[in-house]
């Protein structure tokens, strides 16, 4: 997120720009070179340009100090998923790159009989995700089975564990759901509101692996 500071800074580089190369064009158009002038416009915006540079490296660096440190794993239960897949990968990894500086995404494909796969390969390849693993199962396993061979290789300090990818959710409660596991709880739910139809299921959970609770997830 921008401080007020650097959109402001941001506002005025950008019309400062249009005001310098529409001074400097004016200059060629009437013919009348002022090659001081110019030279001083060009300098000007040169300036500009670098000051902008170190601006958003500031920036960058804010954004990089204000995310969680805690590494967190997102397993994602996939089986003929083909028209969700993609939408979802977008929502989650969004969420997750922006509000955490450690993160990964494992895709278990219940041996889906779509091209559930192709969308998760076209995804990666279209999208900067920091990690993003595919587990496929030989045949098919069903959802417990098939999210604890995620769970398996996940190696994140907080797990999310998605069991759907259609999206009957707004992204902004993945935060919600890891900031209420920071208050304490080992295992924290989410589910859909109860107007919505009976077939959405539970649709994450995050667990915190450091915990001390008898009962894994």
């Amino acid at each position: 997120m921008q401080t007020s500071f650097s959109r402001f800074f941001n506002n005025i580089f950008k019309y400062l720009t249009i005001f310098l190369l529409t001074f400097v064009w004016i200059n060629f158009y009437i013919k009348k070179l002022n090659l001081s002038l110019i030279i001083s416009a060009l300098s000007t915006l040169f300036i500009g340009f670098i000051l902008k540079l170190i601006n958003n490296k500031k920036q960058y660096k804010l954004n990089i100090k204000n995310k969680e440190k805690n590494f967190v794993s997102a397993v994602v239960y996939c089986r003929n998923s083909k028209g969700t897949i993609s939408a979802f990968l977008k929502a989650v990894n969004e969420t997750l790159k922006e509000n955490f500086e450690k993160y990964e995404i494992i895709c278990v494909n219940d041996c889906s009989e779509d091209s559930t796969v192709a969308e998760i390969n076209t995804f990666c390849e279209e999208n900067t995700v920091k990690s993003l693993t595919v587990v496929n199962t030989s045949f098919y396993q069903g959802l417990e089975n098939a999210m604890i061979a995620g769970l398996d290789i996940a190696i994140g300090d907080f797990v999310f564990e998605f069991d759907s990818t259609i999206l009957d959710f707004e992204p902004h409660m993945v935060m919600e759901v890891y900031r209420k596991s920071q208050q304490g709880n080992d295992v924290v739910f989410a589910v859909p509101q109860a107007n919505q139809k009976a077939s959405s299921k539970l649709f994450y959970s995050l667990f915190n692996r450091f915990s001390n609770s008898e009962h894994k997830i």
